[in-house]
């Protein structure tokens, strides 16, 4: 069986079928030209020997790499190209045992993709004879099937067929399956017809040929003109005219035609389309979903599923319709026309979990496989299941774990027995535990818009009947990030409180007018006010109003000022007629009016820049910049204040430096910054390449030299997911980018490495490091996280840095400042540090203990949570 695989493997099983004929002449004189030389069989012997130690070597390589990868995977069993690369080196070994091995392991975890699948039942399908083989082999190809929906793999089912005593019932399931399918569906019905033709010509076996027959030619197929004429020819052949109803085959045969001519457009775009543009295939299936939706039965528009989920398997959105499908259709009683083969008697529930095998970092199928398990009846310790498989997923952002809690925190409200005093705090103990764990894992950036804390507060105010404690819960909310400038959210907050009664309305009705922030305070006082004439007195509908146009006015006057402020800047920078009328000498105090202290700072700040800007030109020879070379130049900056210009040349020999102006202050000393003229444009992008080079000890920044805002030079990194970079924390700070390069290149070709620095010049111990394709980076990924370098563990992830908008930067720092004890000025509307808005009666077993029992009291001691203190934490 050895050398058959071997055959196999190699692609020999044929016996050697393309070897050229050689002329019987020629064979004798070169055989008889081997027996006369002595030294033949010799030279002969040496070279098996040699191909036999070659080969030998080569064996023991396979063997030792294929072990070597079984140890990976038993270290991550998640990790995806492992499980390939196992199946790689099994068929290069032929050896029928590890090939089995390899599937086993693979397709426990993940779905084994088609092409994998069909290398492998090949050689099950050569191999099987007995009996128990040709039973083992059936399982295998129904195993594959189940994964994807593949014509491939079908074909390779069908000549299988043959061998099996369940024949008959291997093509109906291809017929109904395979055979709709539009562009493939021709190629099973000639391989039936093959085998139909090699079978019996008994009455049984005529009838039902012609019910296979009349049954195909309702499927909009491809050629499907061929199986009508081999219709006529088997109906004439068998003299079976006369009980053959021609007008309604004729009819059906008419109307999926016509569907063929309207599927046909989007066969012939997917047949086009580059394999690489996953998302416009997902788009085009579910155009070509809707359009057969309107005429297409539910066998059809399901095969049109399975392609799509096939084809898009890593794209939640085509699992995500297929299941809406399929939960459509449950609602209602099963459609007659529907097929009963396991293909078209797949639940939502069984295509969900299909999905999560393809797709175990998307939260919404998670979310989508809670809700149908709720609906289906599941038990609490179920849906908590499903629940902790996706907090396992490995989510690179906090937005998914916390659409995850928010799910299954909602569920917990909807299965709580609120009279139950037991029920209550275990509800309360999840919501502290949601919110604390994503605070200590993410920071200020987990649920920045409280969203937990919204739900929960609103469940105090209602069904857990504690307003007092939803009130501080509300409040923390409001405080927290942008959240005061919602007016939604204030009315929200109002409404709430009107619950407590009319006078705890009316303060956070106050409260909203007085957030000087709020984006739309109209909205805000014409609610109170309707509610003061609604439920007030007299005087304090008065109050109401005089407040409401107080605030309104101040309001006002400020979008006016703001507006002045623009206009006048626009004005300034085009040369417009505001700035034409100012007379020589004329401050901005002096044009607009002192009204408040912020119109004040803006004043001084437009004033503190003319002041640097004038000492700049009459301090730093800056008059021979000429602003229409701009193209020609780069701006330098975190410079050492005493840098000069021959040092920055001698940093930079690569390129055609033709001038150097450094900024200095009034004093003549450096200010950090310069700029450099090049002799082109190619050399300005060239220079550019080198933005961060050390010199003296800082990373010198080196930008391009464009004044309208709109054509500077945007933040070259990217703030999303990045598959081909890797992230890499906690390496020594004396590496270099030779050390990472040495490090990282022996899992593929690397395109750029960056080490990070601080402005002063010191390595932050971070670094990235970008692959030219993603799955380097994914190896890399797998092989080299939390190893250690020089002594330090590494930490490597794929590079997806949350979104930093430069406007929060400082508040942010503020924050964290504030989060660790040291002064930090924060300013109204700012967020402030995740623990100080728990409330105190909330908080009181936080500070004392980081896990809560499930009876809701606090542990003793301070210890890092386990998974089964987790699991506690969520029995009921």
């Amino acid at each position: 069986m050895s050398d058959k695989v071997d055959s196999i493997v190699d692609g020999d099983a044929d016996g050697g079928d393309d070897v050229d004929d050689i002329d019987e002449a020629q064979e004798e004189a070169l055989l008889k030209s081997d027996d006369d030389d002595p030294m033949n069989s010799d030279k002969e012997l040496d070279d098996d020997d040699d191909d036999s130690e070659e080969e030998q070597d080569e064996e023991e390589r396979l063997i030792k790499e294929y072990l070597e990868t079984l140890g990976q995977i038993d270290q991550n069993k998640y990790g995806y190209e492992n499980y390939v690369q196992l199946i790689e080196i099994a068929h290069k070994l032929a050896d029928l045992e590890k090939i089995r091995q390899s599937y086993d392991l693979f397709s426990a975890v993940y779905p084994v993709a088609p092409e994998l699948w069909l290398k492998y039942l090949m050689i099950e399908n050569s191999l099987a004879s007995s009996e128990a083989e040709v039973s083992e082999c059936e399982k295998l190809f129904r195993k594959a099937l189940n994964d994807y929906y593949c014509p491939n793999v079908a074909l390779e089912f069908a000549s299988f067929a043959a061998k099996s005593p369940d024949a008959e019932k291997i093509w109906a399931e291809l017929l109904s399956v395979y055979a709709l399918h539009t562009m493939y569906g021709r190629k099973f019905v000639e391989i039936w017809k093959t085998y139909v033709d090699s079978k019996e010509n008994s009455p049984e076996n005529i009838k039902h040929i012609e019910e296979t027959y009349t049954k195909i030619l309702r499927i909009p197929m491809h050629d499907m003109e061929e199986t009508y004429i081999e219709f006529k020819i088997f109906v004439e052949k068998n003299e079976l005219g006369a009980s053959t109803n021609w007008e309604q085959i004729d009819k059906k045969y008419n109307r999926a035609k016509t569907h063929l001519q309207k599927m046909l457009p989007f066969e012939n775009k997917l047949s086009t389309l580059d394999a690489k543009f996953h998302q416009n295939r997902a788009t085009l299936y579910k155009e070509y979903i809707r359009e057969a939706d309107r005429f297409a039965d539910e066998n059809v528009l399901q095969i049109l599923y399975e392609r799509m989920v096939t084809e898009c398997c890593l794209n939640p959105s085509c699992w995500l319709d297929y299941i809406a499908y399929l939960e459509k259709r449950e609602k209602y009683s099963r459609p007659e026309e529907l097929e009963n083969f396991p293909m078209f008697e797949q639940s939502a529930m069984e295509v969900i979990n299909r999905a999560l095998r393809n797709c175990t970092w998307s939260e919404l199928l998670f979310i989508r496989k809670m809700r149908l398990g709720e609906k289906l009846g599941f038990g609490k310790n179920e849906v908590k299941e499903i629940f902790e498989q996706g907090l396992e997923a490995g989510f690179q952002t906090p937005e998914p774990l916390v659409a995850l809690w928010l799910e299954y925190l909602s569920y917990l409200a909807r299965n709580t027995n609120f009279d139950e005093e037991k029920e209550t705090e275990i509800l309360r103990a999840n919501f502290n535990f949601a919110w604390t764990s994503l605070g200590k894992q993410w920071g200020v950036l987990a649920d920045c818009n409280c969203e937990i804390l919204q739900l929960w507060g609103k469940l105090e105010y209602s069904k857990l009947k504690d307003a007092v404690k939803g009130k501080e819960l509300w409040n923390t909310v409001m405080e927290s990030a942008d959240n005061a400038t919602k007016s939604a959210l204030w009315m929200e907050f109002i409404h709430l409180e009107l619950s407590r009664g009319a006078d705890a309305g009316r303060k956070i009705y106050r409260k909203a007018l007085n957030a000087q922030t709020v984006e739309d305070p109209y909205t805000i006082a014409s609610s109170w006010l309707r509610f003061e004439r609604c439920n007030g007195t007299i005087e304090q509908i008065a109050a109401c109003q005089d407040q409401c146009e107080t605030i309104l006015k101040q309001f006002d006057y400020q979008k006016r000022q703001l507006a002045e402020r623009q206009k006048t800047k626009g004005d300034e920078k085009g040369g417009g007629k505001a700035a034409k009328k100012r007379k020589p000498g004329t401050t901005v105090e002096e044009i607009s009016p002192k009204k408040g202290r912020s119109e004040t700072n803006e004043a001084k700040q437009i004033n503190n820049r003319k002041s640097d800007q004038a000492s700049i030109s009459g301090k730093s020879d800056m008059s021979d910049i000429d602003p229409s070379k701009d193209s020609l130049r780069v701006f330098l900056s975190n410079l050492d204040y005493n840098i000069t210009e021959d040092e920055i040349k001698e940093c930079l020999p690569e390129l055609q430096i033709l001038k150097i102006h450094l900024v200095k202050s009034p004093n003549g000393k450096g200010r950090g910054f310069g700029y450099a003229d090049l002799s082109s444009e190619s050399e300005v992008q060239k220079a550019i390449t080198f933005d961060r080079r050390m010199l003296k000890g800082r990373p010198m920044y080196i930008s391009t030299v464009l004044r309208e805002k709109e054509q500077r030079q945007k933040f070259k990194y990217s703030d999303n997911m990045e598959l081909k970079k890797l992230f890499v924390k906690g390496i020594p700070y004396d590496s270099t980018n030779e050390d990472l390069q040495e490090i990282f290149s022996p899992y593929g070709q690397i395109k750029e490495i960056r080490i990070v620095y601080h402005k002063s010049g010191k390595p932050k111990g971070i670094a990235y490091v970008e692959y030219v394709d993603e799955s380097s980076a994914s190896t890399a990924l797998m092989k080299l996280d939390q190893t250690e370098i020089n002594g330090h563990k590494i930490s490597v992830a794929i590079s997806a840095p949350p979104p930093k908008p430069a406007e929060k930067n400082a508040s942010n720092m503020k924050k964290l400042l504030s989060s660790v004890g040291m002064k930090a000025n924060v300013n109204r509307g700012e967020q402030k540090p995740r623990l100080s808005f728990i409330p105190a009666s909330v908080r009181r077993n936080v500070l004392n203990a980081t896990s809560v029992s499930t009876n809701g009291n606090a542990a003793p001691s301070i210890k890092p949570k386990s998974n089964d203190d987790f699991r506690k934490l969520l029995n009921n």
